[in-house]
């Protein structure tokens, strides 16, 4: 049991994204699988860690569209030509197309994580800098995604652990079921609330 000064509260509202829905967004094919692949804002000096091996481990899947936000880095350094099924861009509106969303790739940083989560979003996580080695193993220990437990994904195993989770109904299902845990709380009021209670009885909560 957790101390009782810890309270779940969800997740804030995102705020808007200042980042338009490109032009090739309403022309993807509906019937495939989408996978949406980031590297965050902080570890993705180095997109051959997770972006490189996720398209070019994906590149042979028929029944999947790889989307990949690079935050600007460039991509040419890892990867000379991208898949015939990847669209690479440096950002995308999530509030936008993460109802869209299959499958998570991602370096396990807390806020893409947590934004997966409340779409109900299973996730593919490899990372172990900053906070993202814990972050990554709640994926797994919640049953919503898998772990790879390294910094250095390799395109093999990002489509083996891809494959797993987009063919295993358990992830996508134990996801939704966060999902509507998150959308249980009201979270700015809880938080309001707390502050409050904290300014007035900071020795209770």
């Amino acid at each position: 049991s957790l101390p009782s000064h810890i309270h779940y509260v969800g997740l804030l509202p995102l705020p808007p994204s200042q980042h338009p829905l490109p032009d090739w967004w309403h022309k993807l094919d509906k019937t495939k699988r989408l996978v949406l692949v980031t590297q965050g804002t902080i570890a993705n000096r180095d997109l051959g860690q997770v972006i490189g091996p996720a398209l070019t481990g994906l590149a042979a899947q028929e029944d999947v569209i790889v989307l990949a936000t690079t935050a600007g880095q460039p991509l040419e350094s890892i990867l000379s030509e991208i898949p015939a099924n990847a669209h690479v861009t440096s950002f995308l509106p999530y509030e936008l197309i993460l109802p869209n969303v299959d499958l998570l790739i991602t370096n396990g940083g807390y806020g893409t994580v947590s934004l997966a989560i409340a779409h109900g979003i299973p996730i593919v996580s490899a990372g172990m800098t900053e906070d993202k080695e814990e972050v990554s193993a709640h994926v797994q220990w919640a049953g919503v995604g898998i772990d790879l437990r390294t910094n250095q994904a390799t395109a093999e195993s990002i489509r083996t652990a891809a494959r797993e989770v987009l063919d295993n109904p358990v992830y996508r299902e134990r996801a939704k079921q966060l999902a509507q845990e998150f959308a249980s709380h009201n979270t700015e009021i809880e938080v309001l609330r707390l502050i409050e209670a904290c300014v007035s009885e900071p020795l209770i909560v």
